[in-house]
Parts: structure tokens; C-alpha cells; sequence
């Protein structure tokens, strides 16, 4: 399992407890020490070893040892300018235009999913669009044209979603997308 934005552990939390590998990347030096700790605290807790192997690094840096590695890449990926955390090299830069954070950071972060999944793997995105910017249609768009298939949408249902920037605290996330390689 390929996390691309491994944010503050619940997916990696949900791999170990299930005995799932977990591969992950995240631009946030200090975050990704903690996430390492907490998966030693728990392998500490139950008494067995599982393995992580969690990057600082962004998703759009290709990692050549992941190449056709992963049968499913799922995430929650930085909203465009909505989650700069100003540690690390974020994929969001203040100022920066929302089509050169499509172009330099979303593409090719899809682009590495897509060579680092399996034949008939599947990439999943938990994604919304917020104010102008259409991310749930520019992401499914971005992806097709890379070349995977699209499968469906669904909705997922959060309590809550907190943010000091923008008001998204929906309760659900409208558009999830399945695409398969």
C-alpha cells in the first residue's frame, strides 16, 4: 500500500494494525520522524515487528525502487494553497498559481503512482474541490490522461474536517475517485 501524502498517520495506523505493508512520503521532516516513532511505540505495544518504509520526500519525487511495487496507492492529497505547512519542501508555495501546482506537483505525482502500481492496480484519491478550484474534476482529468481508467465516485461521510483558511468542514468528502492502471 502506497500512501502519497502520509499527512498525520491514520492510514499508515490502519495498514499496521491490519498487517499491511505500508510505503509512504511526505515533505515534512518532523512529521515523518514521529510517524517512524509511532510505528516503533506500536510494533513496541503488540510485540511484533511490521514493516513501514515512510520517505521525506513529496509524492511528485520519483522513488525508482518503488517502480510496479504497489497493488493500491491511496491518499488525501495537499488541497492547493488550503495546506502549507511550511516544513519541508510543500507542494504549495505562497504565491504560487493553481495551474503551475497542477502541472509541477499534481502530474507527476499521478505520473509516479502510475508507474509505481502493478498491472490492474488501483489508485484511489479522497479529494473536493474548494472556492475556484476544481481539483475532483482536474485530478480525474489529469489521471485519465496519464492513463488510468476511471471507475466511480463515492461519498465518504467525515465528522469533521477541520481548517484555519477556508470553511470545507462538510460533512463528507463529495468526490472520492477509484482509477485503475
Amino acid at each position: 500500500y502506497y500512501d502519497y501524502s502520509c499527512g498525520w498517520g491514520v492510514r499508515m495506523l490502519s495498514a499496521l494494525k491490519m498487517r499491511v505493508n505500508y510505503y509512504g512520503v511526505d515533505p515534512n521532516y518532523i512529521l515523518v520522524d514521529r510517524l517512524n516513532n509511532i510505528k516503533n511505540d506500536y510494533e513496541n505495544t503488540i510485540q511484533a515487528k511490521l514493516f513501514t518504509d515512510i520517505r521525506c520526500a513529496g509524492s511528485e519525487e520519483y522513488q525508482d525502487d518503488w517502480e510496479s511495487k504497489f497493488g493500491l496507492a491511496f491518499s488525501s492529497p495537499p488541497y492547493f494553497g488550503l495546506e502549507d505547512y511550511k516544513i519541508g519542501a510543500q507542494s504549495y508555495k505562497e504565491g504560487m498559481k493553481y495551474e503551475d501546482w497542477l502541472n509541477n506537483y499534481f502530474t507527476n505525482t499521478v505520473q509516479n503512482i502510475y508507474k509505481y502500481l502493478i498491472p490492474n492496480g488501483n489508485y484511489l484519491i479522497n479529494i473536493k474541490g474548494y472556492k475556484e478550484y476544481p481539483l475532483t474534476q482536474d485530478a480525474k482529468k489529469i489521471s485519465e490522461q496519464i492513463g488510468f481508467e476511471y471507475k466511480e465516485s463515492i461519498t465518504m461521510k467525515n465528522i469533521t474536517r477541520p481548517s484555519a483558511k477556508y470553511d470545507i468542514n462538510t460533512r463528507s468528502e463529495e468526490h472520492t475517485s477509484e482509477l485503475q492502471s
